[in-house]
């Protein structure tokens, strides 16, 4: 019985979101069943603060949202991510060699190196 409740309590808040969404969604009108949803919920308090925040208080304002440009948008920021990661990487591995390679030269080489790199 609490699964049945559980499940149908879910069920009712995406058939809100979606109704609150459609124009989101879609340029299409809403269907009959969904506009008296939307009415609803549009009634109150909780309903209207939903809409707020997502930004769909008035049909007539609501852009519909580009599919290609939000996958266009998180390709571009996986890229990004993978491109910086990647990059962190090979400077650690860089720098890993090049530790282990001064660390195995004798002092008079280790010196040296340091007099170049530390020059005042």
């Amino acid at each position: 019985m609490k699964k049945f409740l559980i499940v149908g309590v879910c069920a009712g808040v995406a058939v809100g979101l979606v109704s609150l969404l459609w124009p989101k969604l879609t340029s299409q009108a809403r269907p009959a069943p969904l506009q008296q949803i939307h009415d609803t919920i549009l009634g109150t308090q909780v309903g209207q603060q939903a809409a707020q925040t997502l930004g769909v208080t008035n049909d007539s304002t609501v852009v519909p949202v580009n599919p290609s440009q939000v996958v266009r948008s998180v390709v571009e920021s996986v890229v990004t991510t993978v491109e910086h990661r990647t990059q962190q990487i090979v400077v650690e591995n860089a720098v890993k060699q090049l530790t282990n390679q001064f660390t195995t030269l004798p002092q008079e080489q280790k010196q040296q190196i340091q007099a170049i790199i530390c020059k005042p």
